[in-house]
């Protein structure tokens, strides 16, 4: 059993480019940023493994 981690972002996938293209050049943030975070803790994705094969 290991803690699944969350890959690289792509920096081709179509939502990072469309954000880019609008953060891009004078303005400032562009989108609303998000600070009402609730919960302090999170839960945890476990994900299993073969014991043999690693």
């Amino acid at each position: 059993v290991s803690q699944y981690k969350t890959g690289k972002a792509s920096l081709s996938a179509q939502g990072k480019r469309r954000y880019d293209k609008k953060q891009a050049g004078f303005g400032g943030q562009t989108k609303p940023v998000f600070h009402k975070k609730a919960k302090t803790t999170k839960k945890i994705v476990l994900k299993f493994e073969c014991t043999k094969c690693k």
